[in-house]
């Protein structure tokens, strides 16, 4: 595990002025691994204001445990060594089966 990882949560704040706005939450920091999955199809495609764009897909690799088994799809993951955001696709799944680690799909590119 080589890699240092932020996972975070949306939380509502008020403004000050009566408003809320949205921010992020730190939910866990863990080391874990980041594997870039190597595939051309469309799902990596978003249509955004400047065309189309690529969003690579990638495979998280953490420890299983009581936090990391928490994280949801609506939180996001910040690789902290290279400042990259990541939108979280799924949730942990022990994919090894030996109850060690969890596995994570995400996708680079910032939070919608």
């Amino acid at each position: 595990m080589n890699s240092r990882l932020r996972f975070e949560t949306q939380i509502t704040v008020d403004d000050g002025y009566g408003g809320k706005t949205v921010a992020w939450a730190i939910h866990v920091e863990e080391f874990g691994e980041i594997e870039h999955i190597r595939s051309m199809t469309k799902e990596m495609e978003v249509l955004n204001a400047g065309g189309i764009a690529a969003e690579p897909v990638v495979r998280l690799k953490v420890d299983n445990n009581t936090n990391t088994r928490a994280i949801t799809s609506g939180m996001r993951c910040v690789d902290l060594d290279n400042d990259v955001y990541m939108n979280i696709q799924s949730r942990p799944k022990d994919i090894q089966g030996d109850g060690q680690y969890l596995s994570i799909t995400a996708r680079e590119g910032q939070p919608s």
